[in-house]
């Protein structure tokens, strides 16, 4: 804050006393207020003709305190904006966006400015045979602004349009970040379209959001990249995007002409008083040459930051070894680097990452990415991630790809990965040398044996009393079994445990290792099995055989694992276990074997399934008899898992609606039980914090509310906790694996006794490592229901980020009790009952397609809802009426859930206005709670008796 309020100061001196000169050679500033419309036309190399106009355009601006700069160096060819402005008045109270502070190349259709030095536009969209935008730019804003860095044309009947754009039109964006701000419209499709980003050439992907009838009645498209980047290396072929909104639209584009390509932010809302941000493009050129016809470097020759210089010199004797600890994990065709700075402070740290050639970063995370122009990957962190310790990670292609990974501090190179030995050489230079150790296991041969074998397992629960047998199967089953010659040289330390259930099974696999060992198992299958789901490892293909090694943290001294197989159990011919290339045990021989086949004429299953209200030892016993004829008899634990003891069930049709856990307002669970009638709440939000890690808003330690919510639990009522929310960082953002995501899950299950988790998610994650977290929990508290808060759409339902993360979740195997909409804050149409209905008729549509043999009362068994009560973020209200019009529906089709937010909103208020501590209409105390309430009451609940508790 103090950089940006010193540079404005600086910009404006120098606007007061410099005139603005024509020359390219020296800087152009513009300033707002000052400029009656500030604009500049910007000749960068002197010959006369502008090449391209940069303009501040507070276009819905009627008055603010502060100023707004626009700045062209054309020493460094930067161009720099900065804006702080408050006690922001508009032109349009109603209006989203106050301004777009841009430059752009072409002809802008709503003013006389031109600029075709770069590229000759306007031009006709079927004449347009691609030209190639490139540029660098960095963008900073207060968290809570509304804002997006985008680029825009408008396509136009006639050539040359100076008046504005009508009816029969067309405007395209292309959004590369924002913030608390969407695009008009809705989602109509997702799709791929190249893109150079940090010199890479992709297939980025992008949502299609649609609106008809804008502004004059022109048609609207915006492209919105669906990882967002706040700064990035940028080249773009905008006749792409332009060709592409002829598959979405009756007008015919072709006969339209192309007017411009803008660049810039648009920013602000209806309720935004002030705009703190600032941004930079730098490196701006214009290319003739189509996109897909240019030699792309990889990486480019661009950088959006300043760089630090490393030389083998300060590499070979970094200041601080020990600050930088860095963990691989590799499965061949990608590796994962989670990296951990121990800094003893907080510091702007730079972190180099030489990759060898070929390779490329894919994903990373809790850090910004930029290239310097040798190759090297520089990770700089978030503004939350600076220390003392600070953590991040990235995944790059290919097979241990990454030669180094140097931490720099203040330009001094302070650790180096992987650990250095300085090597003289002939010449007296210093070399580094890194020693790779290669393991190669030959498969087994084979060899006759008839041998028994017994393993006993134990396992710690906590359940509650039941009792279940099974029943006696007979079944007929060919097995082969191949094993090593040799005995093993650790019988016993791999034990297999196998729940057949006909079409397929379940393995459950523990390795008594004595130690922490790299172990290698391998499955081998036959054509009649496939390997399905697996946890607590990697998994990799040899020939016939399955690999499975750990994770990090399951590498003994007892590690465990598990796999489902399709088909029959008996397809699994072999398992080995591997160790430093020896044969440690072998599953189901334990010693020499050969290929035998033999058949299997019965198989007894028994089932007893024994709880207590404390935890027990259930001991499970697997008998394997391999001969020319095999019997096994297996006894396995099957449960319906119940809730913990302490924690009460939650209804199938349920209201639990959101309290914001933060608020200096909070009252006891108890007595918000009372006032409103449910005895059912979901408590929000736990994100990330640097103080606290997993916290309550990033503000409260996780343990603030337990008692609470066992006082609650007393009177028979129940919570769901919520992770993430509309502000993170969220856990699934900053952890550096699936196995530490799942830790955090489980501390806080552990900690409160849940039974329910709810993922509110607004904003990226990396679906797979959330997904493979939420297996983990899912095989490690099997009690804990979980469910997905996502926003929605009326014509849609789930908007296309959203339901990909469920079809990601699907896929994997996670089960989910609910899919949550949120039915809010559309800002095209109102946020009424009449929408929240379609969102969950859309809602049922894509559930029905992601799981086509549930049944229709199944699947709205799924659905909840949960819009916002009163006045929403977009000033549409979603009334008392809606509430009762929306609960009679939920009770007529059976929904899972209600919920809204939040239950201290469910005050009066001023009409109109947006508060955290009410709702903006003139309705009682509570009122919107005991309509919603009624949808449990519908099903057989007892609402909590009404006492006499004060609501303020």
């Amino acid at each position: 804050m103090k950089r940006v309020a010193i540079i404005l100061s600086v910009l404006t001196l120098l606007a007061t006393i410099m005139s603005f000169p024509a020359s390219a050679q020296e800087p152009i500033i513009r300033e707002f207020p000052g400029n009656q419309w500030p604009t500049a036309f910007v000749d960068m190399n002197g010959d006369g003709i502008s090449d391209f106009v940069m303009e501040i355009n507070p276009w819905n601006i009627q008055d603010a305190d502060g100023k707004q700069i626009m700045e062209y160096d054309p020493v460094s060819n930067e161009i720099r904006f900065f804006s702080n402005l408050t006690n922001i008045i508009t032109k349009n109270p109603n209006t989203w966006v106050h301004g777009y502070p841009e430059i752009y190349i072409g002809n802008k259709p709503w003013n006389r400015n031109k600029a075709d030095g770069l590229i000759d536009l306007p031009k006709k969209v079927s004449d347009l045979t691609g030209f190639t935008v490139k540029f660098s730019y960095n963008l900073e804003h207060d968290p809570n602004l509304p804002i997006n860095f985008a680029m825009e044309t408008w396509l136009t009947t006639d050539q040359l349009r100076t008046t504005g754009v009508r009816a029969g039109e067309v405007e395209i964006m292309v959004w590369l970040y924002n913030n608390k701000i969407n695009p008009a419209g809705r989602i109509i499709d997702t799709v791929k379209i190249p893109i150079i980003i940090n010199g890479k050439l992709i297939n980025g992907t992008f949502e299609v959001w649609k609106k008809d009838s804008i502004g004059s009645g022109w048609t609207y498209f915006a492209f919105r990249l669906t990882t967002p980047m706040k700064s990035a290396e940028i080249e773009i072929d905008p006749t792409l995007f332009v060709k592409k909104v002829q598959e979405y639209t009756q007008v015919d584009i072709g006969n339209l002409y192309m007017q411009d390509w803008e660049i810039g932010t648009e920013f602000g809302n209806p309720t935004t008083t002030s705009a703190l941000f600032n941004w930079s493009i730098k490196n701006f050129e214009v290319s003739k040459q189509p996109l897909l016809q240019q030699d792309v470097e990889s990486p480019s020759t661009t950088s959006s930051i300043s760089q630090t210089q490393t030389t083998s010199s300060n590499i070979q004797n970094p200041i601080r070894p020990g600050t930088l600890d860095v963990r691989v994990n590799s499965w061949g065709s990608a590796t994962q680097y989670s990296c951990t700075l121990y800094l003893d402070g907080q510091y702007d740290w730079t972190i180099e990452v030489k990759l060898k050639e070929g390779s490329k970063i894919t994903s990373y995370w809790s850090a910004d990415l930029t290239y310097k122009e040798d190759g090297t990957a520089v990770f700089t962190p978030k503004s939350w991630n600076k220390g003392p310790t600070a953590s991040f990670g990235f995944i790059a292609s290919g097979d241990m790809p990454v030669e180094s990974i140097v931490l720099v501090i203040n330009g001094e190179v302070w650790d180096v990965w992987p650990e250095v030995s300085q090597v003289p050489s002939e010449t007296g230079t210093t070399t580094v040398t890194t020693t790779t150790t290669t393991t190669t296991t030959s498969v087994p041969t084979t060899s006759t044996t008839t041998v028994t074998t017994t393993t006993t397992t134990t396992t710690t629960t906590t359940t509650v009393t039941s009792t279940t047998t099974a029943s006696t199967t007979t079944s007929t089953v060919t097995t082969t079994t191949t094993s090593s010659a040799g005995s093993p040289v650790k019988p016993g330390s791999m034990s297999v445990k196998v729940n057949d259930w006909g079409t397929g099974g379940q393995f459950d696999i523990t390795l008594n290792l004595g130690g922490q060992y790299d172990w290698v198992v391998k499955v081998q299958l036959d054509s009649s099995t496939q390997m399905g789901n697996y946890w607590g490892v990697q998994k990799s293909q040899e020939g016939d055989w399955v690999v499975f090694t750990p994770l990090s943290w399951n590498k003994g001294p007892t590690a465990s694992f598990g796999f489902i197989v399709n088909g029959p159990v008996s397809g699994v011919k072999q398992i080995i276990l591997e160790i430093n290339g020896e044969i440690w045990d072998v599953w189901p021989s334990s010693g020499e074997a050969t290929t035998t086949t033999s058949t299997t004429t019965t198989t007894t299953t028994t089932t007893t399934t024994t709880a207590t209200p404390a935890p027990t030892t259930t001991t499970t016993t697997t008998t394997t008899t391999s001969t020319p004829t095999q019997t096994t008899t297996t006894t396995t634990t099957q449960t319906e898992v119940p809730a913990p003891v302490g924690a009460n069930p939650i209804p199938e049709h349920f209201f639990a609606p959101y309290i914001d856990m933060t608020l200096s307002v909070h009252k006891p669970l108890t007595e918000y039980a009372q006032l409103t009638g449910t005895k059912y709440f979901t408590l929000a939000f736990i994100i990330y914090s640097s103080a606290y890690g997993p916290s309550w808003g990033g503000a409260l330690p996780l343990d603030t509310f337990v008692q609470e919510v066992n006082d609650l639990r007393k009177m028979g009522g129940e919570v769901i906790i919520a992770f993430g929310g509309a502000v993170g960082p969220y856990l699934c953002q900053q952890a550096q694996s699936a196995e530490q995501l799942a830790q955090w899950y489980i501390q806080i299950i552990d900690m409160y006794n849940a039974t329910y988790l709810d993922f509110d998610i607004e904003s990226y994650v990396d679906a797979n490592m959330l997904a493979d977290a939420l297996l983990i929990v899912q095989r490690e508290r099997p009690w804990v229901k979980i469910s997905f808060t996502l926003p929605s759409d009326p014509g849609v339902g789930l908007t296309g980020s959203g339901y990909s993360l469920i079809k990601t979740m699907v896929e994997k195997g996670v089960k989910i009790d609910r899919v949550n909409a949120m039915t809010m804050d559309y800002y095209w149409t109102p946020s009424n009952a009449e929408n929240a209905i379609k969102v969950a008729q859309n809602l049922f549509n894509q559930l029905k397609q992601l799981y086509p043999n549930k049944t229709d009362e199944e699947i709205w068994g799924m659905i909840g809802l949960t819009p916002m009560i009163g006045v929403n973020d977009d000033k549409s209200v979603f009334t008392l009426q809606d509430a009762q019009t929306l609960v009679d529906w939920a009770i007529q089709y059976k929904i899972r859930a209600l919920a809204f937010w939040s239950v201290d909103r469910d005050h009066p208020g001023p009409e109109g206005q947006v508060s955290p501590l009410h709702r903006g209409t003139s309705d009682p105390d509570w009122a919107y709670s005991h309509v919603f309430v009624k949808f449990m009451e519908a099903f057989g609940y007892q609402p909590v008796t009404q006492q006499a508790v004060s609501s303020t």
